[in-house]
């Protein structure tokens, strides 16, 4: 009965501290959405001058497989709600999956074609292979069952669909806003963006098995 006890305490002290996170994602998100993304759908608006019809439609593509992705993705993570109502999360799942599917190629297609630079079309190329490769993974893994390694590849595949609000928060604020000039900015942030995210991702990861082994052996 104890250790039921002291397995029970941790889950109800730590899904509240989950929520917020995802909470915060989420709300970051959506800002992303309001302030840089729907401008895009609107008839007119300066970001859609010089485009032709097919890059139009791409980024369109890209933009609205990115949006669905950006909210659905964080409360994949959310154990609380995977485990109360599994339906609902494969539902959420397999939503993330297609929006990232869509989106994903579209992103290659306009990193192909961009006119801002093979610097910057490399950039955004690899952001989008990581995407695909990493959500493909995920999606193989749960497949074979395999849950922890399908939620660790979820992880780094929610760090690139979040990359774009990672890098409009480098580019537009303190303190590498102020780098010059703004393509190496542009550059730099586009693979700061998801490189910073996953070695954080990965160091926290690391460290934590690590305690977790020292606490068996002892």
């Amino acid at each position: 009965m104890s250790s039921l006890q002291s397995y029970a305490g941790p889950r109800s002290t730590t899904a509240p501290r989950t929520a917020t996170w995802l909470g915060l994602l989420t709300i970051v998100g959506l800002w992303f959405v309001s302030r840089y993304a729907i401008r895009y759908y609107i008839p007119g608006s300066s970001v859609q001058i010089g485009l032709t019809y097919a890059r139009r439609i791409a980024l369109l593509a890209h933009i609205s497989g990115g949006i669905v992705a950006l909210i659905v993705g964080p409360w994949q993570f959310f154990t609380l709600l995977r485990n109360t109502h599994p339906r609902v999360h494969r539902i959420a799942g397999y939503t993330y999956l297609s929006a990232v599917a869509v989106a994903a190629p579209a992103a290659l297609l306009l990193a192909a074609t961009t006119s801002n630079g093979w610097a910057w079309g490399f950039g955004v190329g690899m952001l989008g292979c990581f995407w695909v490769i990493s959500t493909a993974i995920a999606f193989y893994a749960i497949t074979k069952r395999t849950v922890s390694a399908h939620r660790e590849w979820m992880q780094r595949s929610y760090i690139a669909t979040f990359a774009f609000a990672s890098f409009r928060l480098l580019v537009d604020y303190p303190p590498m806003s102020h780098l010059a000039p703004a393509h190496d900015l542009y550059v730099s942030a586009i693979w700061a963006s998801w490189v910073l995210p996953m070695l954080a991702r990965e160091v926290l990861i690391q460290m934590r098995d690590l305690r977790r082994i020292r606490t068996y052996r002892a």
